[in-house]
């Protein structure tokens, strides 16, 4: 995870970078024998080199989980004229995603890498195996001609051990955008951050968040991005419609978070169950029933329905366990306001005990940041 300091720019769907930064204006597909390569975005700047790129062809798949043989280490670099060479490494492979259908095998993914000794407006994109000795020469722009203008800013604050903390804030005609960065005090349980105003965090919804400026106007996010980030904590851009153009600053309100915490103590229910139970330090009402899958089979489902106590509630159990096949946790649909209702498949279609394990906790703030516009 980089904190970009120094003079900012925003772009719509890049993020934050530094003024003086490079980018692809446009896509670049390249042809290898049997594979097709689009480089589908590239930024350079002084903290690091981003490649995004899609791939497809005759990939070997792996036989113990369905996912295309590829050792990610070193399997994107970019170069500079002087010869100058960054590599990718898997765990800053982010975001990643894999799709199989008929057609064939794709990958979708982006290696944040190093970066590069001086910025360039020519460079070239190296892929490697499985691919043939594939080469892509690529034509950097400024960035700042295409992007809002930003400013870093440290504002902060803290309820129930998570702090939110607005990084930079950008402010365009028709736009505005928040880097926010909720980080976890030390806690006797480990946790996890898994939404800032909004129970489910999902690619296609926008978080719970709002902005307001000192002139009156006050509008919510339509659309976030998520950032690279430690695993416990949580990193996103929040897209808002424009402000005032006389505004001079603006308050960003998160109204909850949710967050996971390990307790390492499951909860075992007979199969049916009803009544209320304790997940950690919350209580639920809580109901364990036999019901189909929603892809066929047999599946336990759990649903809870949890009360507010101090500011927080529980609202389900992100991982169920049904017999032996330990699992994580499907949703019918995008869980909301409470009862919310899960399901975990059995494989036997007569197990008779679910266990319940890290429970997922709504906690209300509001988280209030105030912050000058640029």
């Amino acid at each position: 995870m980089t904190i970009v300091v120094g003079p900012l720019v925003f772009v719509p769907g890049l993020g934050f970078r530094p003024r003086d930064s490079r980018m692809l204006r446009e896509p670049v597909t390249h042809q290898a024998d049997e594979w097709s390569v689009t480089i589908d975005s590239l930024i350079a700047d002084r903290d690091g080199t981003h490649v995004a790129v899609t791939i497809n062809g005759p990939f070997k798949m792996r036989s113990e989980r369905a996912e295309p043989e590829v050792d990610y280490k070193g399997f994107i670099q970019a170069r500079d004229p002087s010869g100058a060479v960054v590599s990718s490494e898997r765990p800053r492979m982010f975001p990643m995603s894999t799709s199989v259908s008929k057609v064939g095998t794709s990958i979708s993914c982006t290696a944040n890498m190093d970066a590069l000794p001086a910025l360039a407006n020519k460079l070239d994109i190296l892929i490697g195996e499985p691919l043939p000795v594939t080469v892509i020469p690529v034509t950097l722009s400024a960035i700042a001609d295409l992007a809002m203008p930003a400013r870093t800013v440290d504002v902060s604050e803290e309820h129930h051990g998570v702090v939110i903390t607005a990084h930079a804030i950008a402010r365009g005609a028709d736009m505005t955008a928040v880097l926010l960065h909720a980080t976890l005090l030390p806690h006797p349980r480990k946790r996890f951050m898994r939404g800032l105003g909004a129970i489910r965090d999902a690619p296609r919804t926008a978080p719970g968040v709002t902005i307001a400026d000192d002139e009156g106007t006050e509008v919510a996010a339509f659309a976030a991005t998520r950032e690279l980030s430690p695993g416990p904590e949580l990193r996103t851009i929040a897209v808002f419609p424009g402000l005032s153009p006389e505004a001079r600053f603006a308050t960003v309100t998160i109204p909850y978070v949710v967050l996971s915490e390990y307790t390492g103590a499951p909860v075992k229910l007979s199969v049916p169950f009803e009544g209320e139970i304790t997940l950690g330090d919350d209580n639920a009402f809580v109901k364990a029933a036999r019901q189909d899958a929603p892809r066929g089979g047999a599946a336990v489902g759990v649903e809870f329905t949890g009360s507010w106590r101090d500011d927080r509630r529980l609202l389900f159990a992100e991982s169920l366990t049904v017999g032996d096949k330990y699992g994580g946790v499907g949703f019918r649909a995008l869980p909301a306001e409470p009862p919310i209702q899960t399901y975990a498949e059995d494989p036997t279609g007569t197990s008779a005990v679910v266990a319940l394990e890290s429970p997922v906790l709504q906690l209300r703030g509001p988280w209030r940041l105030v912050a000058p516009l640029p």
